[in-house]
């Protein structure tokens, strides 16, 4: 995925709600669903959706207390 941003240590940080995460975990499960049917490896987006999941459960934990 750092080859669309430049290099590879560049960090983008945002503030999502509850919402717009599902809607762009959704979208990216969509691109992935897209790409696999072209024959093409969906890795990178695998990657990102699982990078997004992650930190999304390790902030839920937090609040949670």
């Amino acid at each position: 995925m750092s080859r669309l941003l430049g290099k590879k240590d560049d960090t983008v940080r945002v503030t999502l709600d509850s919402f717009e995460l599902r809607l762009i975990v959704r979208a990216l499960m969509e691109l992935r669903n897209g790409i696999t049917e072209k024959g093409k490896d969906p890795q990178d987006v695998e990657d990102l959706i699982l990078r997004i999941a992650d930190t999304a459960e390790k902030v839920s934990r937090k609040d949670r207390g």
